[in-house]
């Protein structure tokens, strides 16, 4: 998992395609409980939750896409 740090480093990237790259990443990690753990851990929300409004359409898509699939997550997990 120690992949998972890179991929939130990219999310900070000036390029859209190594954002949306990123976030497909994390949200492969995300449907796992120790992914979903590693990204709130490292606080990524707060950054996926910004790229949601980004003026690249795949990226925000790919950000909400993740953001969902931590949200289900954390849900089914309680």
């Amino acid at each position: 998992m120690c992949s998972a740090a890179g991929c939130l480093q990219l999310l900070y990237s000036n390029n859209d395609n190594v954002q949306r790259v990123a976030t497909g990443v994390l949200c492969e990690l995300a449907t796992e409980k120790e992914g979903a753990d590693i990204i709130e851990r490292e606080d990524a929300g707060a950054r996926l939750s910004e790229l949601v409004h980004s003026g690249n359409e795949a990226v925000g898509e790919s950000c909400f896409f993740c953001s969902y699939v931590r949200y289900n997550r954390a849900v089914l997990c309680r």
